[in-house]
């Protein structure tokens, strides 16, 4: 059992909040972090997606006030929208923290609901796949490699880390997606994800998007979106305030997992990693997502890029002010460009860093 890294924060949540709520990709270990959390303690689990489970609340109110002494835990519950107003009216009977631990596999219906019904009771854990942290870094390559979701970094071997991720990826496009409400087309799902598997880190082009699978930019531009909310990808966009030059204002889209961009990629091992001419960008979605696993608000990430050539890979951002910069390179005699030395001088950022595998750090 590999101890999560949020189970510290959710158990903080807990002791402030009535409601808090987990929320990330499927297979991503949230419930497995629930019931860690409930051991020791009066709790009661409900999985939404079992019919004897959502049995059991038939009469939602009556079923949750015999338990009003319990950590209620309800699993997908956007399959249950309408419990959202039921919570607040208990909570409102009883403000202790701790009574409710919800969890939810899309973000914008969980958040759409509890923003009406729940505000100023809820907090929200974002959850990520195994970061290198919790992994440790002696594990780098197989991490890089197969990625952090639990099934796949834990499998016994790169063949059935594979067929994990390739039966992941099946099961979502043909199940679980349309049970988030993307529209029921499984062959236009994969062709998509697919394609933007091979745009993975570079500036989006809606129009070559759209002329490979013949469909209009706002179309493009509709399933970009509803890829981000369901944390199949990850939005990184310009950093463009207050500075008079000529820059560039098109979002980088990352695959949420680089054994799932590996996977659509086809590469089935390091050594065809390597040998891949995308190895730079999945080394820069690597450092991106590890990054983006541990950081929390007030920071924010974002890339600068002028049309000069001028480039940072990553912006941290304080409070929308450059605070951090970035520059990924996979290589261990890692050198600071030009572009990189005017960037810097462009946002004004305090620390700045080039972040390698495993060179000499100076």
């Amino acid at each position: 059992m590999i101890t999560r890294t949020s189970s510290a924060e959710l158990q903080e949540l807990l002791g402030i909040f009535p409601v808090v709520g987990i929320l990330g990709p499927r297979q991503v270990g949230k419930t497995t972090l629930a019931k860690q959390i409930a051991e020791g303690q009066a709790s009661i689990y409900l999985d939404l997606e079992l019919p004897d489970d959502l049995a059991k609340l038939a009469d939602p109110a009556l079923f949750l006030s015999a338990y009003k002494d319990h950590l209620i835990i309800l699993d997908e519950i956007q399959i249950r929208q309408d419990l959202f107003p039921i919570l607040r009216a208990l909570i409102d009977q009883d403000r202790r923290p701790g009574r409710f631990l919800i969890l939810g596999s899309t973000s914008p219906m969980m958040m759409r609901q509890s923003a009406e019904s729940l505000a100023g009771r809820i907090a929200y854990l974002d959850m990520h796949p195994f970061s290198l942290k919790e992994v440790d870094h002696e594990h780098l390559n197989t991490h890089w490699m197969r990625g952090g979701f639990p099934l796949s970094f834990l499998a016994k071997s790169d063949r059935a880390s594979q067929l994990w991720r390739s039966n992941f990826t099946r099961t979502y496009i043909e199940k679980d997606l349309l049970m988030l409400g993307l529209p029921n087309n499984p062959v236009f799902l994969r062709k998509f994800w697919t394609m933007a598997a091979h745009m993975n880190g570079k500036l989006s082009n809606y129009n070559q998007i759209g002329r490979s699978l013949q469909v209009t930019n706002p179309t493009v531009r509709d399933y970009y979106d509803m890829f981000v909310n369901t944390f199949l990808l990850y939005e990184l966009t310009p950093f463009y305030k207050n500075l008079k030059k000529r820059l560039v204002k098109s979002p980088k889209y990352y695959i949420n997992d680089t054994g799932m961009l590996h996977s659509f990629l086809n590469i089935k091992s390091l050594e065809e990693l390597y040998g891949h001419p995308d190895v730079g960008l999945s080394w820069e979605t690597y450092v991106i997502n590890q990054v983006r696993s541990t950081l929390r608000a007030p920071y924010a990430l974002q890339f600068y890029r002028t049309h000069q050539g001028a480039e940072i890979d990553l912006l941290i951002t304080r409070s929308d002010i450059p605070f951090i910069s970035c520059e990924i390179k996979l290589t261990n005699a890692p050198k600071v460009s030009k572009g990189m030395k005017i960037a810097i001088q462009d946002v004004g950022t305090d620390y700045n860093f080039i972040i390698t595998p495993s060179s000499d750090r100076y």
